[in-house]
């Protein structure tokens, strides 16, 4: 650093603070491997900083930050506009509690093996758009909406309709060839204006509607469905008739969580 033409200050232990007029502060004072809070002279800078309007700029990890394991509450960190973190992601970096110190951050290549990173022993994945690409199938050149399976949503109350489009449209964007939303009858209007290629299946009031199981090769349910009798009904309708894995959200987990015999006819390999 003596070699550059940058200036250099050297801050003391307990010395008083200099005047900082810079407009943009680096900061690569600590790094991940931080295991503590920050005292001392430590977190008197770091909150000397904070109070600075200034933008900063944080290399790896902002210092008094804690990569992984629990944030503690009423952490002292140098709050970020922008954190330049090696390699990857760091794992805190995703939960809710880095909102109020992080405001950007930016993974950047340093040439550690995607092999040994995939080797290392770890409970989580973090999913980019080149690990969804990789197991995307090419569409055949003469094929057709048949071709790519039927699936079935079940979903929605009369005032939870906007749970059901989500759903139906996400199944229709990801690739399901057809897809039928089976719905309260008095949705059928908002289907049909918000994405008319979905099929409808209505169900009214509490009758039960019939369902041809074997027509469909994947079943969602759940997304305000609600947790009545009927709603009930169904998920039993469908774990009874249905053979193959079905994805469960929303409601359907909360039907799961207070109904505990339905666990025993659950398809296997189901989604929840």
């Amino acid at each position: 650093m003596q070699q550059t033409p940058v200036a250099i200050s050297q801050l003391n232990i307990g010395e008083a603070l200099p005047p900082e007029k810079s407009t943009i502060i680096i900061d690569a004072l600590l790094g991940s491997g931080l295991n503590k809070p920050l005292d001392g002279d430590y977190k008197r800078l770091v909150e000397h900083l904070n109070s600075l309007d200034r933008t900063v700029v944080a290399m790896d990890v902002p210092t008094g930050f804690f990569a992984d394991g629990e944030i503690p509450k009423n952490a002292t960190v140098l709050k970020s506009d922008l954190v330049i973190t090696f390699q990857q992601a760091k794992i805190n970096f995703l939960l809710p509690e880095a909102a109020g110190f992080i405001k950007c951050w930016h993974a950047v290549n340093i040439s550690i093996s995607e092999n040994f990173t995939r080797s290392l022993n770890s409970i989580y994945q973090y999913v980019e758009e080149k690990d969804i690409r990789r197991i995307l199938k090419p569409r055949g050149q003469f094929s057709n909406k048949g071709t790519y399976g039927h699936s079935l949503i079940i979903a929605g109350e009369v005032k939870t309709m906007g749970a059901a489009l989500l759903c139906a449209a996400g199944s229709a964007y990801t690739g399901a060839g057809l897809t039928t939303a089976c719905i309260p009858s008095s949705g059928l209007i908002a289907l049909n204006s918000y994405m008319p290629e979905v099929m409808a299946l209505t169900r009214d009031g509490d009758a039960l509607p019939q369902i041809n199981w074997d027509k469909y090769d994947s079943v969602a349910i759940g997304p305000g469905l609600g947790t009545d009798d009927n709603a009930f009904e169904l998920l039993a309708d469908l774990f009874t008739n249905f053979n193959k894995p079905v994805v469960i959200d929303a409601d359907g987990l909360n039907l799961l969580a207070h109904r505990h015999k339905l666990w025993q006819n659950l398809p296997e390999g189901s989604i929840l």
